[in-house]
């Protein structure tokens, strides 16, 4: 199940943001860490900055007021 302020679900994608954020693969060995305060904002900006963020500027999307690619991004 999700876990995390923006929720990070399935193996693939704690693999991916551990790698990326610690190194190694402690969020597949201890995914509740997503759930914390510091796991959750920390697998946030990860998301938003590796999915989200380049959606939005591939679609320029902040000058047309466009939330729907942040919402397609997300979801």
């Amino acid at each position: 199940y999700g876990r995390g302020f923006i929720q990070l679900t399935w193996e693939y994608n704690y693999a991916e943001a551990s790698q990326a954020i610690y190194g190694d693969d402690r969020l597949l060995k201890y995914p509740d860490m997503a759930a914390t305060v510091n796991g959750g904002w920390r697998t946030a900006f990860y998301y938003w900055v590796k999915h989200v963020h380049p959606r939005i500027v591939e679609n320029r999307a902040i000058g047309k007021l466009a939330l729907g690619y942040s919402i397609q991004a997300i979801n």
